[in-house]
């Protein structure tokens, strides 16, 4: 209620939930949605089959508990009774195993009367029966004519993530026989079986991938209505009369502003009310209402869910503390492969384990996030925790309000997108279809490795095989050994250390030789060096570990090249043969798994190519050399994970390609390099889990790649970029699921690297 000067105020308590959904027994506190719980009981009894669906934070969870429970209880599906069970569950990590656990925990006998045949594991060995399964663990429970049972599958999407990654664990698809399930039992009448669903709407499109699930949805969905302005002061005024406070007319008015026209605001908005009562009950004056001073002093709907959040983990005092908070948060969140939020409930046993702590250092942490007061965390801080307890975040908007929590979760996903590579190199070199990796990849997967510390339990959220995964590590990591330890061996053998030595001498007295007016002649002698130490480094790349000496060789080319410069002043062949120096040792650090280097050196080359392109804009060759070096920003910054920021130097790059062959068709090197530049962003969206978008990239990359081998088909490393291009879109392919066309460009691949051995 509003500001009534002069009134003494008799506070009673906050009667704002925060951001976790309202509860079934605090409807009295659920404001703003009048008529919409009769319209669910209306819809409901119609098609037994109801999907509740709206943006993100729009009510959808309160409703259904606060709304429409009450009103079943209270009899408003006439035809129904007033006699209801509600399993109410979220589909997690196993739907049909939790749906189990639920019908186990209301159909049981209420007198605790012990039922073997009830037991949560023989109704899943029903359910599991087939797409009747949910029918008949019904009939079996043998309940009386006027009991109803309402199956409730709360944040729905959660199923399509658990299909993805079950599709790639096992190949199994238990999501489709969850649906089937829900959907059969609405349309049997031997047993009072209701289905409903709450749903975020940007997640409708995903229903296609259910046989059955578009149509019935509908048949049977209801829209959450946007509040307007009148809904919204409502929502803000009557809990605030129910609790025993006033609030000043500005402050409603501030708050209907602030919060606009979106409804994603609403919980934000439950939170900043929840945060302002508190403030205003520590430090209010007798008879003042809650005000503007209340609101800004705990940082508005803008920064109150990250203050707040900050203000619990600092209560973390220590290091070990606040460890296991980033690694609960990091479990209990995901973003997917179009960066939507995702909450992810989580067995508290699976979150002890997967932090790598006791139960109750992790209780300590959970309970600084779930206390009465901050409501982060499910379940209630009043709920012990159990190992079987389901721990959960309480609303997607922590996510996105949470500037710690956005980082965290960014971490994750790149976490996820390296074990997702790792699993797949790993999987493939078991089954004899690929070798160990090297590096730079091998120094990525060893660097994150060390830094993430995953572990059995963490990777079973991505398809598990930690043990395969860790074990190509292992192997991966000893084989790199073995042969750096015999590369001065090897390198003795090819080219014997007095030539070595000889070429580090020679450069030695060109730097020792001052005169400006040498200078000239000098760079003519370091042409021929030049000339051989390339030849030299090229054949020395090709042999394992020996990328030290190579990175020697070319920082002497760079020294020596910036000394002749300082003598005579860049001409274009001086800086031409810097920026080509600096190019190759950035590639060498690059493959050296050093990206830091590799970046120094690309950007050193940069001013030197601009020079270059601004002395002779017609001259393509220096055109050439700036797409050539964006694409090696986008090898750096894929290396450093910064997918989306590679992709940008790839585009970059390949903008600049596809100028120069519209220039200039003849020249199969740019044509060449247009077709790489698609494959590497190819890769990086493969990276990123948008395998259709890969798809496509690789589509590209095998035309491109097919019209040059048809013009030169002598041309063996040509054929080869053909047997590539198929060989990815096979991988691409069989990530979608679509086996028989991946099997057929593996097939081609095949065909064609068998013509270039006989060849």
């Amino acid at each position: 209620m509003s500001e009534a000067p002069g009134d003494t105020i008799q506070v009673a308590f906050n009667p704002f939930v925060g951001l976790r959904p309202f509860d079934e027994h605090e409807g009295y506190l659920f404001f703003g949605r009048d008529g919409q719980s009769d319209e669910l009981v209306k819809r409901l009894g119609k098609t037994r089959f109801l999907a509740v669906v709206g943006v993100s934070g729009s009510g959808k969870s309160s409703l259904v508990r606060a709304g429409l429970f009450p009103a079943l209880r209270g009899g408003f599906m006439s035809a129904a009774g007033a006699n209801w069970r509600i399993a109410l569950l979220r589909p997690g990590n196993a739907p049909i195993t939790i749906l189990a656990q639920r019908l186990h925990n209301v159909l049981r006998d209420p007198e605790g009367r012990d039922d073997e045949g009830l037991s949560a594991d023989l109704i899943e060995v029903t359910l599991r029966r087939g797409s009747l399964g949910l029918i008949d663990a019904v009939r079996q429970a043998g309940l009386a004519a006027d009991q109803n049972v309402l199956v409730v599958v709360d944040q729905f999407e959660e199923l399509f993530r658990y299909k993805r990654i079950r599709k790639i664990a096992t190949g199994e698809d238990d999501a489709a026989a969850f649906v089937k399930l829900l959907l059969e039992a609405p349309n049997q009448s031997v047993a009072p079986v209701y289905v409903m669903l709450t749903m975020r709407s940007d997640f409708l499109g995903d229903c296609a991938q259910f046989r059955g699930l578009p149509e019935t949805m509908n048949n049977s969905q209801y829209l959450i209505p946007r509040m307007n302005r009148d809904e919204r002061r409502q929502a803000i005024e009557g809990p605030i009369g129910v609790g025993g406070g006033q609030i000043s007319l500005r402050l409603v008015q501030r708050l209907l502003n602030d919060v606009g026209e979106d409804p994603d605001q609403l919980p934000v908005l439950q939170h900043a009310l929840m945060r302002t009562w508190q403030h205003w009950h520590q430090h209010r004056q007798d008879g003042s209402p809650l005000d503007i001073q209340d609101y800004e002093a705990i940082g508005t709907m803008t920064r109150a869910l990250s203050m707040h959040a900050d203000e619990a983990y600092q209560e973390l005092n220590t290091d070990g503390g606040r460890t296991i908070a980033e690694k609960i948060f990091k479990r209990l969140t995901e973003r997917g492969p179009d960066s939507r939020e995702i909450r992810r409930p989580t067995p508290f046993e699976e979150l002890f384990r997967v932090a790598t702590a006791e139960p109750k250092e992790v209780v300590e942490v959970i309970d600084k996030f779930r206390n009465p007061t901050r409501s982060f965390l499910m379940p209630p801080f009043e709920s012990p925790l159990k190992n079987e307890s389901i721990v959960d975040i309480s609303h997607e908007s922590l996510i996105r309000k949470w500037k710690r929590l956005d980082t965290w979760v960014d971490e994750e996903s790149e976490s996820r997108a390296m074990y997702l590579r790792l699993a797949d190199a790993a999987n493939r070199y078991w089954a004899g279809k690929a070798g160990l990796w090297r590096n730079p990849d091998l120094k990525l997967a060893r660097d994150w490795f060390g830094r993430a510390q995953p572990n059995t339990e963490w990777a079973a959220r991505y398809g598990g095989a930690f043990d395969r995964v860790e074990a190509f590590l292992r192997k991966s990591k000893w084989k790199a050994f073995v042969v750096r330890s015999s590369v001065i061996a090897v390198m003795i053998a090819l080219v014997g250390l007095s030539a070595l030595v000889a070429i580090v001498n020679r450069r030695a007295a060109i730097l020792s030789e001052r005169a400006k007016e040498q200078a000239e002649r000098q760079l003519a002698v370091f042409d021929t060096l030049r000339s051989f130490t390339y030849d030299f480094a090229d054949k020395l790349r090709k042999v394992p570990g020996s990328d030290d000496l190579v990175i020697e060789l070319l920082s002497q080319n760079v020294r020596t090249l910036e000394q002749i410069s300082r003598l005579s002043g860049e001409s274009q062949a001086s800086a031409r043969e810097r920026a080509s120096n600096l190019l190759k040792l950035g590639d060498q650090y690059l493959l050296h798994g050093n990206p830091r280097l590799a970046r120094d050196a690309f950007e050193k080359s940069r001013p030197l190519i601009q020079m270059l392109i601004d002395s002779d804009p017609a001259n393509l060759n220096w055109q050439r050399d700036l797409s050539i070096y964006h694409e090696k920003m986008g090898n750096v910054l894929m290396a450093e994970s910064n997918l989306g920021g590679a992709v940008q130097e790839y585009r970059t790059s390949m903008d600049i390609v596809q100028q120069l062959v519209e220039q200039d068709h003849r020249d199969a090197s740019w044509q060449r390099g247009l077709s790489v530049i698609h494959e590497k962003i190819g890769d990086v969206l493969m990276t990123q889990g948008d395998v259709a978008g890969a798809l496509n990239e690789y589509r590209i990359d095998l035309q491109m790649a097919e019209q040059l081998a048809r013009q030169y088909p002598g041309n063996a490393d040509m054929q080869r970029d053909v047997a590539i291009s198929h060989e990815r879109i096979a991988a691409a392919l069989g990530r979608l699921g679509q086996k028989r066309e991946a099997d057929l460009h593996q097939r081609l691949a095949q065909q064609i690297r068998e013509h270039l051995t006989k060849n």
